[in-house]
């Protein structure tokens, strides 16, 4: 049986995904949102044992600064990351019709400083983590940011139609955004077995004839970006790691201008606008520093 917490999280989500649908905002703008509302209605519920404060904007507003207290201390989310989430609370506290609530001074610092990255090591256990996942979903998606450096909403965003397999080759097409054309990504010859092998399963998975994401959830829907973080995280519990898809982007960037690429041709890979934002990432970078 069904939750009630579940049924009111679902219901109060489907009610702000209708909504979004009318302020002319893109799809992936959308399933961000959503992904992100997600979490904080299923934090109100387990902290707060209801969605009562959803109904009066001063009980929200203090919600919104325990939740993000949560997120920075004990999530220990990235600055950018804790501002996407503020940035969707603030678009949902327009639908609950509270005018928006200005949460600037709750956001952190996005000034560029080194993160950490994975030793080879470390890489290693990821990888043999991933290999022992019994899901051939799970280990499509941590071959796909261990070997292609994707961000976590490119992942989210891919269709069945962006992967392209043969014998002995194999090209995914990453959509950065609606103005962005699509890059090409050449997949090596593990990550090809690991989607193939995804796809085949997939073809027997729940919604897979009416829906279009490369990834699904359980109920047959498009994989959220919570549940794709939530997979990457878990397969890196089961190596004694504590990582996040950001942190195999980072990774995946400094191997790579370690072993001599060019910053020019990497931003292409990573998608960066130059090939000065990927020059950052050749200054003050060990790898498993």
């Amino acid at each position: 049986m069904i939750s009630n917490s579940l049924v009111s999280i679902e219901r109060e989500l489907a009610g702000y995904k209708t909504w979004l649908q009318e302020q002319g905002i893109s799809e992936a703008t959308q399933r961000a949102y959503g992904s992100r509302v997600r979490q904080l209605l299923v934090y109100l519920e387990r902290e707060r044992g209801s969605l009562e404060v959803l109904r009066e904007e001063r009980a929200f507003l203090k919600a919104i600064f325990d939740y993000s207290i949560y997120l920075k201390e004990t999530v220990k989310m990235r600055a950018g990351t804790l501002n996407n989430s503020l940035t969707a609370a603030e678009s949902f506290s327009r639908y609950l019709g509270f005018g928006g609530l200005n949460l600037a001074s709750l956001r952190e610092s996005t000034d560029f400083s080194p993160g950490r990255t994975l030793s080879s090591e470390e890489a290693s256990r990821f990888y043999q983590a991933a290999e022992r996942r019994q899901s051939c979903r799970d280990k499509a998606i941590a071959m796909l940011f261990l070997k292609t450096g994707i961000k976590l909403g490119e992942c989210n965003a891919l269709d069945v139609e962006d992967v392209v397999l043969a014998e002995q080759s194999g090209v995914l097409s990453v959509h950065g955004g609606e103005k962005k054309p699509a890059r090409k990504l050449v997949l090596d010859e593990e990550t090809r077995d690991a989607l193939a092998a995804w796809l085949s399963q997939r073809s027997q998975s729940v919604g897979s004839g009416k829906e279009k994401a490369l990834f699904l959830n359980a109920r047959g829907d498009r994989l959220a970006q919570a549940g794709i973080d939530f997979i990457v995280r878990s397969i890196g519990w089961n190596a004694n790691l504590n990582l996040s898809c950001q942190m195999l982007r980072r990774t995946f960037l400094v191997r790579h201008l370690q072993q001599g690429q060019t910053t020019e041709h990497l931003a292409q890979l990573v998608g960066h606008k130059t090939p000065q934002a990927t020059r950052r990432y050749s200054v003050g970078y060990v790898l498993g520093g």
